[in-house]
């Protein structure tokens, strides 16, 4: 059991230094040359704006990345007998390496968010559920099929990723953001409060069902109500972006309609 415990707690570590490289060679090393050279044909920004951009580039580049590597990995996740076939305790040694690479990287996350505050606190409380879950799953084994299903919802993430970088760049008036504005919407519904919603429904019929009938050394109830406000916590704050997408996108639309810069419309 130690050596489960140190394997898994040094596994975090080494996806948390990954990241964590990721970033700081974004923001401050070789790379941040290259990432701001995206911004500054835009002649509105000045260097105080470069400089809070080159932070937040790097955490959209460090985000894309786990969301490259994890997305196709969930989907091996999922499709494994012995995790779909048992969702509340299945688990190999494959999908504990998921989960401990999705700990390491919200690890990181969530010293971002609590050091540099860009991003706002609703990401901090998305970062910090996230990691509790993660890490928990890669210790005790718990819930690895759902684990690997909520990381479907990065797939919209990109959309999201990419419209901030074509703002800044100021291209909010060309035909590439609104077609990505469009595709960050439906990708949004699609992954996040369809299918989402659908996850959720079957986490609770699920969790339910282990309180009633609890398995032999299964989680205790404490735990999985811990998962369960969880759950509503995150995707109250997936409806209420997407609620956020909607306003922006009739915002726009009117703002086209009756002849004003869209650039004024955006946050």
């Amino acid at each position: 059991m130690e050596e489960d415990l140190f394997e898994v707690s040094g596994t975090i570590c080494l996806a948390g230094v990954f990241f964590g490289i990721v970033f700081y060679a974004c923001q401050w090393g070789p790379f941040r040359r290259l990432s701001l050279q995206l911004f500054e044909s835009n002649s509105k920004l000045s260097k105080e704006d470069l400089d809070d951009i080159a932070v937040r580039m790097a955490n959209r580049v460090m985000g894309t990345l786990h969301n490259i590597i994890q997305v196709p990995f969930a989907f091996l996740v999922m499709r494994d007998p012995k995790v779909s076939g048992d969702r509340m305790y299945g688990a190999t040694q494959t999908s504990r390496l998921f989960c401990c690479i999705t700990a390491g990287y919200f690890l990181v996350d969530l010293f971002i968010c609590m050091g540099q505050h860009h991003e706002g606190p609703l990401f901090f409380v998305h970062a910090a559920f996230a990691f509790t879950l993660y890490a928990h799953g890669s210790f005790t084994g718990f819930m690895h099929f759902y684990g690997a299903a909520f990381i479907m919802w990065e797939i919209s993430t990109f959309f999201v990723h990419m419209r901030w970088v074509l703002l800044k760049m100021g291209k909010e008036n060309s035909k590439m953001y609104i077609i990505n504005g469009v595709s960050m919407i439906v990708a949004f519904f699609g992954v996040r409060v369809l299918f989402g919603n659908y996850m959720s429904f079957m986490v609770w019929g699920d969790t339910m069902g282990e309180l009633k009938r609890p398995s032999p050394n299964g989680t205790s109830p404490t735990i999985i109500w811990i998962y369960l406000a969880a759950n509503i916590c995150l995707s109250l704050l997936n409806t209420y972006w997407f609620s956020l997408m909607i306003r922006k996108a009739v915002g726009l639309l009117f703002a086209k309609k009756q002849g004003t810069p869209s650039h004024q419309k955006q946050q």
